[in-house]
């Protein structure tokens, strides 16, 4: 499975150049990730259902928590990426400030200008959140006991959900602030419940 989601990742890096031109790989990707997390999350109810676990539906809720929060910022990120690549939805209102960024350069260096500091920045924060709704998703799936029996990767996980809410709170607006904060509260709601 790693495979296929390494080839995709390339084909997606390759077609940010002309994302209108490749909306269906990019809704195939948006739609795989989803699938691919139902048909774990079955997966994962009948492995819990054929070792016969206590608690199953305790357990099962909580991966299913997990697994929700993992989505939402999956989507979240996807959705952020086509919007760097494609459409006007972050640029600015202004045509003239789009013009005068692409023209300076930040105090670090002249290699690049503003705009495609702005471009990076937002294409990397997409891929921050990709990153996190796949690994989460991914432990919560396929390796519940070893996500929800390690501290340090709850910790983690709680301190860049909470990160991501300060930021939206501080500096974005509130599609990304409402759904990064269910997000956060599913995976708090996760945790409790495979700690009860």
């Amino acid at each position: 499975m790693l495979s296929l989601y390494v080839t995709l990742g390339i084909f997606l890096l390759m077609v940010v150049r002309d994302p209108s031109a490749n909306r269906n790989l990019i809704a195939f990707a948006a739609w795989s990730g989803f699938a691919h997390a139902a048909l774990m999350g079955i997966q994962a109810f009948r492995n819990l259902v054929a070792r016969g676990a206590q608690n199953r539906e305790r357990i099962l809720a909580a991966r299913i928590l997990m697994v929700l929060s993992a989505s939402i910022l999956f989507t979240l990120g996807v959705v952020h990426l086509v919007y760097t690549f494609w459409g006007t939805k972050l640029t600015p209102r202004d045509p003239v400030l789009q013009i005068s960024m692409s023209q300076i350069s930040p105090v670090i260096t002249k290699e690049t200008t503003m705009w495609r500091c702005w471009v990076g920045f937002n294409a990397s924060h997409s891929m921050g959140l990709i990153l996190f709704g796949l690994v989460f998703g991914f432990l919560a799936l396929a390796h519940g006991q070893l996500l929800f029996q390690s501290p340090f990767l709850l910790i983690v996980g709680l301190a860049m959900l909470g990160g991501f809410v300060v930021l939206c709170k501080l500096y974005f607006f509130n599609v990304p602030l409402t759904g990064i904060s269910i997000s956060m509260a599913c995976y708090v709601a996760s945790i409790a419940l495979s700690r009860a």
